[in-house]
C-alpha cells in the first residue's frame, strides 16, 4: 500500500506539473498570437494547445482565426471538424 500511495502521489504531482505547463503554453501562444495576429501557424498551435487543456472557447476562436487566415490550407477540413466537435462538446457540457 505504501508503494502504491507513493506512486499515486508522484503520478498526481506529475499530472499537476504537466497541466500547469500546458496552461502556461496556452498563455504563451496567446501572447505570440497578439504579436503575430496574421500568422495562421500560431493560431493553429494556440488552438491545439488550448484544446489539450480543455479551453474550448480559446481553441474555437483560434481555429476560426486560422480558417480566415489560411482558407486554402490542407488542414481546413480537419480544423472545421475540430470546431464542430468542440462546439458539440461545449453544448453538451452546458446543457
Amino acid at each position: 500500500r505504501a508503494v502504491n500511495a507513493l506512486a499515486s502521489e508522484k503520478t498526481n504531482a506529475a499530472l499537476t506539473t504537466a497541466s500547469e505547463a500546458a496552461t502556461n503554453a496556452v498563455a504563451a501562444y496567446k501572447r505570440v498570437a497578439a504579436l503575430a495576429p496574421d500568422d495562421p501557424n500560431v493560431q493553429l498551435e494556440l488552438a491545439s494547445t488550448a484544446e489539450q487543456v480543455g479551453d474550448a472557447a480559446a481553441a474555437i476562436a483560434a481555429y476560426r482565426r486560422f480558417l480566415v487566415l489560411a482558407p486554402d490550407d490542407p488542414n481546413v477540413s480537419i480544423v472545421k471538424q475540430q470546431i464542430k466537435q468542440l462546439e458539440q462538446s461545449s453544448a453538451a457540457a452546458s446543457g
